[in-house]
Formats: structure tokens, C-alpha cells, sequence
């Protein structure tokens, strides 16, 4: 039994993940979820020179679509393998794939659909995104 009032609910399983709001009454309550897969990204990262770029941290945020951007990192992010390439989860919807260096982080804005193993190419560290 919970207390009246708005809450979120939020469904983690081996199927997927969901989130839905729902306003609890004085009777009872019912949300419908559906489960999302979530989408993979892969790619390779390398410097200005085409040599691979190992060791670099690769993370995927929500893209705000105003610009702005926040970055919470809470573990230890997937990073490049000595080849260069990576390969992240992501929910789908426009994001940002944001390669983690000790300057200015690269960026590349996706879009990804459930269930999509997106191949985002090789990616240059420290160039500007390319539109």
C-alpha cells in the first residue's frame, strides 16, 4: 500500500526498461509500461592522424536539443579498446555519444531507435563535429 499522490514508476528487467508517471487515489491505481531494449552504439575512435585512440572514456546523454548538456558519470564509462573502437548502450531518442579527454570532450549527435545497433564510424578526437 502506498500514500496518495504522484509517483514515478520505473521498470529495470533483462527485457528492457520503462518509466511512467502515474497519480495514486484514494482508489486504486493502474500504469501501463512498455519496455524499451535500448539501442547499441559502436564505432572507432582515432587521431588527427588515423592511428587508433585507446583507453578513452565513451558516454551517451539524452541531447537536450537547446544546446546545453549535462554529463553525470556514476561508474567507471565504457572506453576505447586498444584498436580504437567502443561500443555503448543507449535509450533511444536523439543523444549526444561524448568521448571523454583531458581537453574539450568530442562529440557526435546520434539519433537511435529501440532495439537499433547504430555503427556511428570512426571519429575523430579533437575535431569539431562535422554538421
Amino acid at each position: 500500500r502506498v500514500d496518495p499522490g504522484p509517483y514515478t514508476v520505473t521498470v529495470s528487467s533483462s527485457a528492457g526498461t520503462a518509466e511512467a508517471k502515474v497519480l495514486v487515489g484514494a482508489d486504486n491505481a493502474h500504469v501501463d509500461v512498455t519496455l524499451a531494449t535500448g539501442a547499441t552504439i559502436t564505432g572507432k575512435l582515432v587521431d588527427k592522424d588515423g592511428k587508433p585512440v585507446p583507453d578513452l572514456g565513451v558516454v551517451v546523454v539524452p541531447d537536450s536539443g537547446d544546446g546545453t548538456m549535462s554529463i553525470r558519470v556514476t561508474n567507471e564509462p565504457e572506453s576505447s579498446g586498444p584498436d580504437g573502437t567502443f561500443k555503448v548502450a543507449a535509450k533511444p531518442g536523439k543523444v549526444v555519444l561524448v568521448v571523454l579527454t583531458h581537453g574539450a570532450p568530442t562529440m557526435k549527435h546520434l539519433t537511435v531507435t529501440d532495439g537499433q545497433a547504430l555503427d556511428a564510424g570512426t571519429i575523430v578526437v579533437g575535431a569539431p563535429e562535422k554538421p
